[in-house]
């Protein structure tokens, strides 16, 4: 399902399964604005225009007026407003650390 937003400057966000399924509404979507994809509520991916991830990565030599760092910033800001809980990096359960790098070694 498609969760949209009341205000026009915050991006769709789609739920992986529907993103799947939708692809191609998904990258037509991200022509206009960029488009969250969640896994379980929480935002894992954006799916971006080819122009907004040129600009990002400063990919487009044929771009003459590139925007500042701080424009670019500016544009993926929407995609963070309202996310107050911080990214959490799980403990590491699938093995021990070696030797140098446990905790008091």
């Amino acid at each position: 399902m498609v969760t949209k937003r009341k205000t026009s400057r915050r991006p769709a966000a789609w739920q992986t399964a529907d993103a799947k399924a939708n692809l191609s509404s998904v990258i037509a979507a991200a022509a206009r604005e960029p488009q969250i994809i969640r896994r379980h509520a929480r935002p894992v991916a954006v799916v971006l225009s080819y122009d907004a991830y040129a600009r990002l990565a400063g990919a487009d030599p044929a771009a003459t007026s590139a925007p500042s760092v701080a424009e670019t910033l500016a544009e993926l800001r929407p995609l963070l407003e309202g996310e107050t809980e911080p990214l959490k990096v799980p403990t590491r359960s699938n093995r021990p650390l070696p030797p140098g790098l446990r905790p008091g070694s």
